[in-house]
């Protein structure tokens, strides 16, 4: 009775798990332990799944002189457009995604950054070996300078010049997302490689995971976060 009174004999209340999530960028090399951290926290997400990255309007090449300016801020525009930072503002919007995170003490901010670490790995995944290397992507940066200084000298808005231009950015993305994943160490691949099966049904086609939903019609490869 004395036990029943100071609420000993009563069954204690389900509380719910909470994570320790790993801190790093894409250089960080993924664990066992981090990727099962991450599937298992999707369990407990709205629909169970990654949250998809948010899009971004990103500038246009217009040609001419100015070009060159461009292609250095189309660079940039990417670039920010994958900060952990940028992520957490779009998964604002989402009151069932912020009164999860708040349930499970999950800062959205390292979450998106783990997000993040396991799409560009397993991208990274996806992609031949022979492409993803350095020489792969000084060879397509020359050819971004030779077509960038050739569109230098034409302003016009026909089909023929837009579609030229069209080619640089795709080539600019293909650049850019080249080099993210050339940051993903070895060990990360391994890594989702050993999770395949379980990520495979996880991570949604906008994610940095399904690159084949990033094609253009031209075939360039580009994260979906790029899309316009």
């Amino acid at each position: 009775m004395l036990l029943m009174a100071t609420g000993c004999g009563t069954a204690p209340a389900p509380t719910e798990t909470h994570f320790e999530l790993p801190r790093g960028g894409v250089e960080t090399a993924l664990t066992d332990r981090d990727v099962d951290t991450f599937l298992k926290l999707l369990q407990r997400l709205p629909g169970g799944q990654a949250p998809e990255f948010a899009e971004c309007d990103l500038p246009t090449l217009n040609g001419g002189p100015q070009l060159p300016q461009e292609v250095e801020e189309l660079r940039q525009a990417m670039r920010l457009a994958l900060l952990p930072e940028r992520q957490v503002q779009h998964w604002q919007s989402s009151a069932s995604l912020q009164t999860a995170f708040e349930r499970l003490h999950v800062d959205p901010q390292a979450f998106a950054a783990l997000t993040l670490r396991v799409s560009c790995a397993w991208s990274a995944l996806t992609i031949p070996v022979e492409t993803r290397t350095i020489e792969t992507r000084r060879r397509l940066d020359l050819q971004i300078i030779e077509l960038t200084r050739r569109l230098e000298r034409e302003t016009g808005t026909g089909w023929e010049c837009s579609q030229k231009r069209q080619v640089l950015e795709e080539l600019v993305a293909l650049s850019e997302f080249l080099r993210l994943i050339e940051s993903v160490p070895e060990q990360s691949l391994q890594t989702v490689a050993a999770h395949q099966t379980a990520l495979r049904d996880v991570l949604p086609p906008s994610t940095l995971g399904q690159i084949s939903a990033g094609r253009s019609e031209r075939g360039a490869i580009q994260p979906t976060a790029w899309h316009r």
